[in-house]
């Protein structure tokens, strides 16, 4: 049969059935172009339609339909089709008509078609007739060729604009009702097997209205096309179908959009959503009808009512409608309410707003609560609109939830307080137990989500939670209810692991644990209602104590899985679960009311504890080996842990039952060595990145509290020894503290290292508990590593500990560890490691010039009085209480002389504050006295010896009681008393020079303060008026201070202190006297061959000797042949032969040929030798210190000799040149020239220089030879220092007399000035030169205390002076503001300072001293000893105070040198001064 004879029977309907009989035969593809054949008579049909639609009016057809557009038509769509006219008025004609019926046999055939290819299909949910299809079994054609895909789009084109009305007559709701049953067909997925795939379909049905919305913007001049073509309009399709009165059409247009999401996602789709919004009303009303009885009902066959099944069938299409928008809702939940166009929210605004949603809410609560109504989709309304507010509050937030806060309240309270209780009521719908109970719990989560939101926003918390305000209590009270209901099962334990709940096998399970099966989500809601609840609400405490709220969260600690046994709930969902739990606990806890924790049943506060050390020990327990390297961890975890920590110690504190669990299950884990660098995160650049990634979410807050936690179990006696015994603790404290020290260190101790500092903090809290435990103390001193902790310091080594515990260990991996490096860390200055240097005060020893070079240790923890530096000070102080770590103390180099530094400078400092005038002190000594100590005490017998005449000038405090007040100096006086009085460790105290250190430190009291930044000037305003350097500097013609150093103050504070470590090392005199014979019989029993040995007892000897020194007082020494002290057998002898130690000051760069480790050997000689004489020095000194006071006032004395050199004397000297003068004319004046060492010197007046030189008197005007000669020969003579005399006698007529002598000069060339005056008898010189040498000693100790060594003046003109050395520094600049003018100044550092000055560094105070003394002492001067030497008080004044500073003067090269030069007589004699000086019996 040909194609167009078919479609002619398809298109009868009296031959349909003979039209199917002849379908069945033909093969598919047959079919498909049928199709397409029917597809292009229908768009033809169409078209027709369309081109003969009128505006006039036509009367002569009135039995015909009206004619009115399409868009009319679909204006007016929902007034019915019964009116004649559309809004234009048009009418359809009577061709319309004929061609209307036309389609609609056209339309018919289709389905004729379709209805024979259609398979397994139910006839109910996808026929195209009522009548009965045969299943043929053909196979769903797919559009993989362009024919096929043509025949599609040609058939959906008419179909989708067949759906919209053709015009106003009530038939075209037929077509329409037709198009959208193929439609329907077409797009239906449940259908297995369609004539096209149903998503190649709606692929097509996209294309199309995509490639018809471009076609519509394209320009009018367009070629005809060989067939006509409808455009696809899919917005104009689904708002006819959405907007028809028709039931069937609504329905056909929600399916669509319900089961396509990618056709909802179309901004079309979007578009055509505002007619729901008249189904909702109706559904409103509808719903208020019921519930107020309006309706007549019927009763089924359980004597229920039920609504007529017209009602119930509308009711089922509002429910369609509803179930549609809440997709739409649904998406923009997916999608976000931020990334949803504005146009999209205005649609779902126009589709239904917040209130007609809780109008919907509240009509069904009334129907639910007095379940009077039965009807089919009942329950599924319930769930319906309850997801509906949920979306509608989550997408418009601000506004819906103000609404859903103020007029749905009641509505919210009463659903949440529904769902969260179960009901006897039968389940309808026939849904099982478990779907019913997972409806439940979703609607249960929404209200509980809104519940939330109100509760914990800031902007609606405080409505919610006002006093008057019933939200917040109800949602908070109904909650607790329903968690409380979980402790109804039973939670069993075993081996303290958690097991799931045994929930198939209890006859009852609770409600709430099947909720939470369901939906966990419903438990996160619900902690999250409490949260903000029990955060805002005042008396929140009482709801909780009245129930077992605590015990349920204890349990809730536990993994959910475990605790609930069959439920799905994700990693985020629980972590979020875990940290609503651990915040509430930390509130509950927190508050000052008994919460019922001591009455929590054993098994759930053990699957607590079990859960909670794992909160807090998970996140720090990704480490993969004991290198350091972490894995990522979340944020969420790390902050889990701070509240877990937080929880631990509220347990801690309030269940003292189970503080021995939570220790057993915490310490274990805690203490290992690894966690040292978790909680010092990114201390060395070894760390990976993603190691640093993974604990930079720590905070200050988790780190201190996971070392609050060390302090608690410290703190519980029966805890301790477990951490002192089994869990390697103290291993692990001393680890933590020396890693946090060592970042500190690299750090240089700034406060910006906040972490560092507070680990230390911790650690020093967490030893304290161990203060009295004598075992432990003695552990810390020496503890041995276990193979864990070895392999970990093997690895980590210097990179973890600092170079106080590394130092002089192989690879930096210590066998043991001691704590006692660690504290003496602390205490020492940070920037500059201890060497024998710092004691002796010398960076180096050379041979053409020495300088002291003290540099400033700053000490930043002792400068900002640190906390650290005190704990360290007591702890140190708890262990020195036994012989190890006395012993510990004394085997680390310089730890005495820094700790007995550190309390000398103290005193210093707080001698100075309290130095007060007698009339004052007279007021103030009562309240010092006041707990002072008695009488026996080392002050008072310190302060009852002749000292001087200080005590008659000031009343000094007791520094010793006071200071004992002070917790630190108390500390380090404790630490030094018991380690320098120990009679069992005398040979270690001197075989390690510890007393030597220690009173090194003592006599050291006169040099600037190290460990500050700030430089005590020298006594300023204190004695004698003095003024600092730069005045002094200025003017010459003003005198400086008549002072010398030790000053008053330091000289007090050493008194004291020399007195009582003195007394308190009195035990040790049997010891040393037996270890002195011991070495003195052994080393001279030796034979040659042991020559090492040898050495080492005479070491032995001298250091013993020295140690008498010390210790003895002068009285107890018989008096000594003064003329040959280097062969006396006392130990005074011993002493002067160190002092005199031969000494090769050979610069290593002299011997640049030799071996390396020949040089090595030969400098480590140079320093013990030097040492040796330093210890020599420094034990005379306190024999000088006792006369310092006589020695300041004959000081003073001999510089009040020099008053008048500047006035009287000045003024008769130019007086008596002047007279010569005038009676000799310029013109007159015979000139002389002098021949000394081959140079010609001249001089302008002969009889001028007779006149003031009695010398040159005789020789020029006498009855000499030279008398008569113009050219005189001087011997035995510098010509320099003669051209300077004849220069400054010239210039002494015109010239000031600070000017003729200027403070630059070298000290030497000013020294044999004097000495050339001296020789040639110009007295006026001699005593200018001498003024100025005494001046220039002032200043030079005032440097050497002041700015260490340099002056201060000197350097900051150096710094201007674009001339010096450091002119071509790129330093810090600063603009000074001088007046007008502005002067750039430079800044270099200081080492850049010490290097540029290196070269012109000026003589030290020792220096200059000694060349004062060896200038002054030549033997033609004559014997110092008589008064007529001509420098008899400058010499002596010189020695006197070389002799207090013996020890630093003994190193130098000048002073080997000058020894060296003048042979054993040269020795003895300057001996035999420093021995009467000692016992003053010096002239």
């Amino acid at each position: 049969m040909r194609t167009a004879e078919l479609i002619n029977l398809l298109r009868n309907p009296e031959r349909n059935a003979a039209a199917r009989e002849h379908l069945s035969t033909l093969h598919h593809t047959v079919l498909v172009h049928l199709l397409g054949e029917l597809a292009n008579w229908l768009t033809v049909e169409i078209v027709k339609y369309q081109e003969r639609q009128t505006p006039t009016f036509s009367s002569s057809t009135p039995t015909s339909p009206q004619p009115v557009s399409r868009s009319a038509s679909r204006a007016k769509s929902g007034e019915g089709d019964n009116s004649p006219r559309d809004s234009s008025g048009a009418l359809e004609t009577f061709q319309q008509y004929q061609i209307r019926k036309q389609i609609r046999l056209t339309l018919s055939a289709i389905q004729t078609v379709l209805g024979s290819v259609q398979v397994a299909t139910p006839a109910s949910s996808n026929s195209i007739d009522a009548t009965d299809q045969t299943n043929r079994g053909k196979k769903a054609i797919a559009l993989d060729d362009a024919k096929q895909e043509q025949i599609l789009d040609d058939l959906l084109g008419p179909i989708m604009t067949g759906c919209a009305p053709l015009g106003p007559r009530a038939d075209s709701g037929e077509i329409q009702l037709m198009c959208a049953k193929i439609l329907k067909f077409f797009t239906n997925k449940r259908a297995e097997n369609g004539l096209f795939p149903t998503e190649d379909v709606i692929k097509r049905i996209l294309a199309l209205s995509d490639t018809a919305s471009r076609s519509n913007g394209m320009h009018a001049q367009e070629p005809p096309k060989k067939k006509p073509r409808l455009a696809v309009d899919l917005a104009a399709t689904l708002t006819a179908l959405l907007s028809s009165p028709l039931v069937k059409l609504q329905d056909c247009g929600i399916f669509l959009l319900a089961n396509h999401r990618s056709i909802r996602q179309q901004d079309a789709a979007w578009a055509s959503i505002s007619p729901l919004k008249s189904t909702l009303e109706s559904l409103r009303s509808n719903l208020d009808d019921i519930g107020l009885g309006n309706l007549e009902t019927d009763d089924d066959d359980a004597g229920r009512q039920t609504v007529d099944k017209e009602l119930d069938a509308t009711l089922s299409h509002q429910h369609r409608a509803l179930t549609l928008l809440n997709l739409f809702i649904q998406d923009v939940v997916h999608k976000g309410s931020t990334d949803v166009g504005a146009s999209h929210l205005r649609a779902l605004k126009t589709a239904g707003e917040i209130g007609l949603f809780v109008d919907l809410w509240t009509g069904i609560l009334r129907i639910i609560v007095l379940d009077q109504v039965k009807f089919t989709v009942r329950d599924q309304l319930v769930a319906m609109t309850t997801n509906v507010v949920y979306g509608t509050c989550y997408v418009f937030k601000d506004q819906a939830i103000g609404h859903l806060m103020g007029e749905g309240s009641e509505t919210l309270m009463a659903w949440y307080a529904y769902f969260i209780v179960p009901h006897d009521r039968s389940i309808e719908g026939g849904k099982s137990e478990e779907e019913s109970y997972k409806s439940r719990a979703q609607m249960l989560q929404c209200c509980a989500r809104l519940g939330e939101i109100m509760v914990t926003t800031e902007r609606y918390q405080p409505v919610s939670m006002a006093e008057n305000a019933l939200v917040g209590r109800i949602f908070m009270r109904r909650s607790i209810e329903f968690l409380e209901t979980i402790l109804e099962a039973t939670l069993p334990i075993t081996e303290m692991e958690p097991q799931p709940l045994d929930l198939d096998v209890t006859t009852t399970v609770p409600y709430s644990i099947k909720i939470i099966r369901q939906r966990p989500e419903v438990l996160e809601a619900m902690l999250g209602v409490l949260v903000g609840c029990l955060g805002y609400l005042k008396d929140g405490y009482m709801a909780v104590a009245k129930g077992n709220l605590v015990f349920v969260l204890v349990a809730l600690l536990v993994d959910l899985k475990s605790l609930f046994g069959q439920i799905s709930i994700s990693a985020s969902s629980q972590q979020r679960i875990h940290s609503h739990v651990l915040s509430l606990l930390v509130r509950i806890l927190s508050w000052e009311v008994d919460t019922g924790l001591q009455d929590i049943p054993l098994n759930l506060w053990t699957l607590g504890c079990v859960a909670l050390v794992d909160l807090i020990m998970l996140p720090l327990e990704r480490v993969k080996d004991a290198t350091g390297q972490l894995e990522a961890s979340s944020s969420s975890m790390d902050s889990q842990g701070v509240k877990a920590v937080h929880i631990f110690i509220q347990f801690w504190k309030q269940y003292p039952k189970g503080r021995s669990l939570l220790a057993e299950l915490y310490g274990p884990r805690f203490y290992q060595p690894y966690m040292v660098r978790i909680l010092l995160d990114d201390s060395k650049n070894d760390l990976q990145q993603s190691s640093r990634a993974a604990i930079t979410s720590w905070g200050r807050d988790r780190v201190s509290n996971l070392l609050e936690l060390m302090i608690y179990l410290g703190v519980e006696s029966s805890v301790r020894i477990h951490m002192r015994e089994t869990w390697s603790t103290l291993i692990f404290m001393v680890a933590l503290l020396s890693a946090s020290l060592k970042r500190l260190q690299d750090h240089r101790f700034r406060l910006s290292d906040k972490l560092s500092h507070l680990v230390a903090w911790k650690c020093f809290q967490a030893l304290a508990c161990f203060w009295f435990d004598q075992t432990a103390l003695v552990q810390l001193i020496h503890m041995e590593l276990d193979s864990e902790s070895f392999d970990l310091f093997g690895s980590l080594g210097k990179l973890m500990l600092p170079d106080s515990i590394t130092a002089g260990i192989p690879g930096g991996n210590p066998a043991t560890l001691s704590i006692v490096p660690v504290l003496l860390g602390i205490l020492e200055p940070p920037c500059r490691k201890w060497t024998v240097d710092t004691m002796l005060g010398t960076e180096s020893l050379r041979d053409d010039k020495h300088r002291v070079m003290r540099r400033k240790m700053h000490h930043p923890l002792l400068e900002r009085d640190d906390a650290l530096v005190l704990e360290a000070a007591m702890i140190l102080s708890k262990l020195t209480q036994f012989q190890e770590g006395q012993l510990a103390v004394i085997s680390k180099p310089g730890a005495v002389w820094t700790l007995s530094r550190i309390l000398i400078e103290r005193a210093i400092v707080q001698e100075k504050r309290r130095l007060v005038p007698p009339e004052q002190g007279d007021q103030e000594q009562g309240s010092l006295d006041k707990g002072s100590q008695s009488a026996t005490s080392p002050l008072e017998l310190a302060l009852d010896g002749n000292q001087g005449s200080f005590n008659s000038v000031y009343r000094r405090p007791p520094i010793i009681t006071s200071m004992q007040r002070d917790p630190l100096n108390r500390a380090l006086l404790e630490i030094l008393t018991r380690t320098v009085s120990s009679t069992n460790l005398t040979k270690a105290l001197v075989v390690n020079n510890t007393i030597t250190e220690l009173f090194s430190s003592i006599l050291a009291i006169d040099h600037s303060l190290y460990f500050h930044r700030d430089v005590t000037v020298f006594d300023q305003g204190e004695l004698g008026g003095a003024g600092n350097s730069e005045t002094s500097t200025q003017d010459n013609s003003t005198l400086p201070t008549h002072d010398i150093l030790p000053s008053a103050c330091q000289h007090s504070v050493y008194c004291v202190f020399f007195a009582y470590f003195r007394q308190a090392m009195e035990p040790l005199f049997p010891q040393l006297q037996r270890l002195h014979g011991f070495a003195a019989g052994g080393a001279s029993a030796i034979a040659g061959d042991a020559e090492e040995i040898s050495d080492i007892l005479f070491g032995l000897q001298e250091q013993s000797a020295v140690v008498f020194l010390y210790l003895s007082r002068p009285e107890s020494f018989s008096i000594l042949d003064s003329s040959n002290l280097l062969a006396s057998e006392s130990h005074i002898g011993d002493v002067f032969r160190m002092l005199t130690l031969e000494m090769d000051y050979t610069a290593d760069s002299e011997v640049n040929e030799i071996d390396i480790d020949q040089v090595a050997v030969e400098g480590a000689h140079r320093e013990a030798a030097a040492l040796r004489k330093f210890m020599a020095g420094l034990a005379i000194q306190p024999w000088t210190w006792r006369y310092v006071d006589t020695w300041r006032e004959r000081h003073e004395e001999l510089m009040h000799t020099y008053n008048d050199v500047l006035t009287t004397e000045r003024e008769d000297h130019v007086e008596k040149l002047r007279r010569q003068g005038i009676s000799t004319p310029l013109e007159l004046a015979v000139p002389i020239r002098f021949l000394v060492q081959g140079q010609v010197i001249s001089f302008a007046d002969r009889n001028l220089l007779a006149c003031a030189s009695p010398h040159f008197s005789s020789l020029l005007t006498g009855e000499f030879l030279e008398s008569h000669q113009d050219q005189v020969t001087l011997h035995d003579v510098d010509p320099v220092d003669i051209q300077m005399l004849l220069e400054c006698l010239q210039e002494s007529l015109t010239m000031p007399s600070h000017y003729l002598l200027p403070e630059d000069l070298p000290f030497d060339m000013v020294l044999r000035l004097m000495a050339c005056a001296e020789r040639y008898s110009i007295q006026f010189i001699k005593r200018l030169a001498e003024l100025w040498i005494l001046t220039t000693l002032q200043k030079r100790e005032q440097r050497w205390h002041d700015s260490a060594g340099r002056g201060q003046d000197d350097a900051e003109a150096k710094k201007r002076d674009p001339e010096s050395p450091l002119s071509g520094h790129e330093n810090k600049k600063a603009k000074v503001e001088d007046g007008d003018l502005k002067i750039d100044q430079v800044y270099p550092d200081d080492e850049e300072l010490s290097e540029a000055k290196d070269e012109e560094e000026e003589e030290s105070i020792q220096e200059c001293l000694l060349m004062v003394y060896e200038q002054c002492s030549d033997p033609r001067h004559g014997d110092i000893y008589t008064p007529q030497h001509p420098f008899y008080g400058l010499v002596w004044d010189a020695l006197a105070r070389l002799c207090l500073r013996l020890g630093s003067v003994a190193i130098l090269p000048r002073f080997q040198r000058i020894l060296d030069q003048g042979g054993e007589e040269k020795i003895q004699e300057f001996l035999k001064a420093v021995y009467e000086l000692m016992v003053n019996q010096a002239p």
